[in-house]
């Protein structure tokens, strides 16, 4: 617990660290035991993916008029 404790101390002190100090830019480093994320680097982006589609055009919007 008291670990834990330490952990959410160093992370609190560092964050009020970032936004206190405005002369220059703080980059937090994350804690040695918090958990690595993985990324696929070669997997293509959704936008990517989305802006490489065919897609059939749109039909025209028709109004249609009330009559008085």
């Amino acid at each position: 617990m008291e670990k834990q404790m330490d952990v959410i101390n160093k992370v609190h002190q560092l964050k009020i660290k970032a936004v206190t100090n405005k002369e220059k830019s703080v980059c937090i480093d994350p804690l040695d035991d918090s958990p690595k994320m993985e990324m696929n680097m070669d997997a293509p982006h959704q936008s990517t993916v989305a802006k490489s589609m065919q897609f059939p055009p749109s039909p025209p919007i028709s109004v249609e008029q009330q009559d008085s």
